[in-house]
């Protein structure tokens, strides 16, 4: 089975400060607002097969046309993000597609030789998303494939500058500039 995709939905960039990286990537991509996701307690977390359970990292999402631009500070528990600026410094850490179910595509990237790096499942106020980062074993590239899902109920949500406007009025995230 081979899938394709129609476009990346999201760049997620590991960054060293939030507040001037909103202010940098704003500039670069055009995003004048940013929100940031309200979680209820966080599912489980698994980074290389490991739970954890303090993750330590905060996110802020803002859109360039349909594409998502993501955000990430980081601290706490040992996790793909502090391995990532240890390796390869701060940057573009992955690109994202949105999907229905992530299951069949990590399936098929894993028969091809990628490994589930991080995974779990993250509940906003009235949302469920899950997701899953795969890398390549031996790759020096520092290349990171994430599939994610969320749901509304039984509703699947593509996420975009309309959704996130939508969150803000259900409480599932806040505008923070």
């Amino acid at each position: 089975m081979k899938r394709k995709f129609k476009r990346v939905h999201q760049l997620g960039y590991v960054v060293e400060d939030m507040d001037k990286a909103m202010d940098e990537y704003g500039r670069i991509y055009g995003i004048k607002t940013w929100y940031r996701a309200v979680n209820e307690p966080v599912g489980q977390l698994y980074y290389k097969g490991q739970p954890f359970t303090d993750p330590g990292y905060d996110v802020v999402l803002g859109y360039c046309g349909k594409t998502e631009i993501e955000l990430i500070t980081t601290g706490g528990a040992e996790n793909i993000y502090t391995a990532f600026i240890r390796a390869h410094g701060y940057g573009l850490h992955h690109f994202c597609f949105f999907v229905r179910d992530i299951k069949p595509y990590v399936a098929e990237y894993e028969k091809r030789g990628w490994v589930v790096t991080q995974n779990g499942v993250i509940n906003g106020k009235s949302t469920k998303s899950h997701f899953a980062y795969l890398t390549r074993p031996n790759d020096e590239t520092g290349t990171v494939v994430e599939f994610g899902d969320t749901h509304w109920g039984f509703l699947r949500m593509t996420r975009s500058k309309l959704n996130m406007a939508l969150g803000v009025l259900t409480g599932n995230a806040v505008r923070i500039r």
